[in-house]
């Protein structure tokens, strides 16, 4: 949806300022107003744009949406809010653009002021924003985050086995360290170790984790400053890809990672044997609510749409106080 501010500003400006020295003068003298003239141009220029990115998500959405997925509900409602953020990014665009031709008497100005502000707010304000962020939160990279695990992981699994397993008995002492055979200890320990290993690797994970969000928050407050990164978010909640449904997933998938090692790893160490596998944890990830999804992504939806109908408002009013000579 880049592309989208261009398309429309390339059908829809200008609107009337090409001709205040052509046939303007003639429809006002005949009691046109200025305002319905260029409202009719704009619905007549800009309807087809926003109609043929509509229904090309919309296309896409409903091709790609499985029946039992459809049956539940949940890919309507996503949809329903990307066809909302397109309606408000397109609807601000088109208040800025008739603003502009309102106040603005050249064609070649207007049509220069709107690509200068898509380029401020779709290019130059993002990146900087990105920067900032970066500046003032940094985060690790990936890869140091994958060298600093595969560290921690080296450093555990070349270590004494002889420790873990002095651990484990020290732990579990209903368990007589003479009763347990070799291949045993040897199963112990990988499982302890890997145990051991996991824990470290999650501290790690956690201050990166802080860092990101911290990064996040500051970007998620500045998006307000950039129409474009405000509809990527509406985009990103609204499609599930948002930073809540995967906060809310990894916390699923942690009380599912608990569940399994309650069940599994005491049966491990004891060694008693599992007689029916349908009594083992299963994961099943609970979505959020209609409610949660539909206002993850309606400020953003909402925001547009004021600054679009202001754009709108002011225009009107302009028209209507504006000579066309």
């Amino acid at each position: 949806m880049m592309i989208l501010p261009l398309l429309l500003i390339a059908a829809t400006s200008p609107l009337l300022a090409a001709d205040r020295e052509g046939v303007l003068p003639l429809l006002v003298s005949q009691g046109t107003p200025l305002g319905r003239l260029a409202a009719v141009r704009m619905c007549v220029r800009g309807g087809p744009v926003l109609g043929f990115a509509l229904a090309s998500v919309i296309g896409i959405g409903i091709l790609g949406t499985s029946a039992d997925a459809a049956a539940e509900g949940e890919p309507g409602l996503r949809l329903s809010l990307v066809a909302a953020a397109i309606l408000a990014y397109g609807l601000f665009w088109l208040g800025l653009a008739a603003w502009l031709d309102a106040r603005v008497r050249r064609s070649g100005t207007t049509t220069l002021a709107l690509v200068g502000t898509w380029l401020g707010t779709a290019v130059i304000v993002p990146a900087l924003l990105h920067a900032t962020a970066v500046t003032w939160y940094p985060v690790p990279s990936r890869a140091d985050l994958e060298e600093a695990v595969r560290e921690v992981q080296q450093e555990v699994w070349s270590g004494s086995d002889e420790r873990i397993l002095a651990a484990f008995f020290d732990e579990y002492r209903d368990i007589d360290p003479d009763t347990v055979g070799s291949l045993e200890r040897f199963m112990i320990y990988q499982m302890r170790a890997l145990l051991e290993s996991e824990a470290r690797v999650q501290r790690i994970e956690e201050r990166y984790a802080r860092d990101r969000a911290a990064q996040a928050g500051f970007l998620r407050v500045a998006r307000f400053l950039s129409p474009a990164l405000m509809m990527q978010h509406a985009f990103e909640e609204a499609a599930g890809a948002g930073s809540e449904r995967r906060r809310r997933f990894n916390a699923q998938l942690a009380e599912y990672v608990a569940a399994w090692r309650a069940y599994f790893i005491p049966k491990i160490y004891y060694r008693v044997p599992i007689r029916e596998l349908t009594k083992t944890p299963r994961f099943q990830f609970v979505e959020e609510d209609a409610a949660d999804i539909a206002r993850a992504a309606m400020l953003d939806i909402v925001m547009m749409l004021l600054a679009g109908a202001g754009g709108l408002a002011m225009a009107w009013r302009a028209y209507r106080q504006t000579s066309v000579t």
